[in-house]
């Protein structure tokens, strides 16, 4: 008579700020299939994870999992009321695929804007001005110059916050 093999299922994972790289480390002394998909931050020059304070673990389905919420550095496994929340296999194994060579997620490029192009400010304490794009400050922040009280100020925000404008 065979024996059937569980199957594998996917969880995530909420780990304390900073913590992924421990929780990996914990969870592997326990035998647990993890995974902390990384991209490269061109700012900082360092690996860092995809999703911060967030990482997969594989398990037997049906397998008590509680444990995991006790090993250090983790916060809690993500739930459902009382079951936990599975994470697509699929999902993980695209992640696992877009992976380069180093084991790093390469992530598209955002449309770039042009020196002087005017962006409008489309949120935040500035929302409605007219500003001149100046550089990009890592991936997720702009500088811009604004006209403020009759002088020109060169402001920093979310990239998310501008948008072209159009005359």
């Amino acid at each position: 008579m065979r024996t059937r093999r569980p199957t594998k299922i996917w969880i995530a994972i909420k780990s304390k700020p900073m913590q992924e790289g421990k929780v990996v480390k914990h969870l592997r002394n326990q035998n647990v299939v993890t995974y902390c998909p990384m991209v490269y931050n061109s700012r900082t020059r360092r690996r860092e994870p995809l999703f911060p304070s967030y990482l997969f673990a594989q398990i037997d389905e049906g397998q008590p999992w509680a444990f995991i919420n006790h090993t250090h550095g983790v916060l809690y496994v993500l739930t459902s009321g009382s079951l936990v929340s599975r994470v697509p296999s699929k999902l993980i194994a695209d992640l696992i695929a877009s992976e380069n060579s180093n084991g790093v997620i390469t992530l598209p490029e955002e449309v770039e804007f042009f020196r002087d192009q005017e962006l409008l400010v489309t949120d935040g304490p500035f929302k409605g001005h007219i500003g001149k794009f100046l550089s990009c400050v890592g991936s997720r922040r702009v500088e811009l110059l604004l006209q403020l009280l009759g002088t020109l100020h060169k402001v920093s925000m979310p990239r998310r916050a501008v948008s072209a404008h159009q005359a």
